[in-house]
């Protein structure tokens, strides 16, 4: 009965902390990706307070309404360029 317990209690520390981790990385992912697709820090900074306080229904909205990842330059050679 004793062993029980401590595995309850075990449980109710290792469920919430574990929860507590994938929320704090949930935040820092979302922060990481804002400030690539956006030019302004102060969009990240507000989708992570929004992330902090709604999670759930935060990322959701973020997946849906987040801009395209902006595209790196490309390069085009001349045929002259190429070889050099």
């Amino acid at each position: 009965m004793h062993t029980l317990i401590i595995l309850a209690g075990i449980a109710l520390f290792l469920i919430p902390a574990f929860l507590f981790v994938i929320h704090i990385a949930l935040m820092i992912w979302a922060f990481r990706d804002a400030s690539e697709r956006y030019q302004d820090n102060t969009v990240a900074w507000i989708i992570t307070a929004v992330l902090f306080w709604f999670p759930i229904i935060g990322i959701i909205v973020y997946m849906f309404v987040r801009k395209e990842r902006p595209q790196p330059p490309q390069h085009r050679f001349n045929n002259q360029e190429q070889y050099i």
